[in-house]
């Protein structure tokens, strides 16, 4: 039976993954099991994702699907995360249980701008 869990969960993992890099093909140019050097190890991001040359106003993206995960491989998964972030401090990270729970409107930078109030006499 254990056997059967894994083998399942393993099944949800690869479909959030999937999920991920379909949704995000379109204006990403993703990676799947992506290396970060972290602690003199390499750990492996399932999906980093870099906006398109002519998506300049998107964000990277990187996120884990945590689907069956651990909690202490939860914990090193969101260590590969900070430490993709110190890398692409623009960047959005997720850790995720499906690809819906992503929230893509995170990905768009806003550029701000100074209202200046009118005066009227």
């Amino acid at each position: 039976m254990n056997g059967l869990v894994k083998m399942g969960q393993q099944k949800e993992h690869k479909k959030c993954v999937q999920g991920v890099h379909n949704r995000l093909k379109s204006t990403h140019q993703c990676f799947k099991e992506f290396p970060i050097f972290r602690e003199g190890n390499v750990h492996f991001i399932d999906t980093v994702g870099f906006p398109h040359k002519d998506r300049p106003y998107l964000k990277p993206i990187a996120v884990e699907c945590e689907c069956g995960s651990s909690k202490p491989q939860q914990e090193s998964n969101r260590s590969d995360l900070t430490e993709f972030k110190k890398r692409y401090p623009e960047a959005e990270v997720f850790q995720v249980n499906k690809a819906e729970e992503i929230d893509y409107d995170k990905l768009k930078r806003f550029k701000r701008t100074m209202s200046i109030p009118r005066i009227t006499n």
